[in-house]
């Protein structure tokens, strides 16, 4: 979970940092929102596969974290919609 979180990490500081610079690059910020939105799913079950029955529960708060995160997923375009975006913008 941290390799996954920690490889979405320098695409997000880079889109940031690029919008603070020089305006917004849809380059980089669809960079970061494809890897986010891939790494998401597996995040939200390895997290489920770790605290076992007690995520699925009211009492503990894994289940907003996740329904949050899925429904994050799909805002603003899926993964799919902001690569062929992307390469069209590439030329590709």
């Amino acid at each position: 979970m941290a390799i996954a979180s920690k490889q979405v990490n320098p695409l997000a500081h880079s889109a940031a940092y690029s919008f603070s610079r020089d305006g917004y690059s849809y380059e980089r910020a669809a960079q970061a929102k494809i890897a986010a939105s891939e790494k998401i799913s597996a995040l939200c079950w390895t997290a489920h596969q770790c605290h076992g029955a007690i995520g699925f529960t009211w009492e503990h708060d894994l289940h907003l974290y996740t329904r949050r995160a899925l429904a994050w997923k799909t805002d603003y375009g899926d993964a799919n919609f902001h690569k062929s975006n992307l390469a069209d913008a590439m030329g590709l």
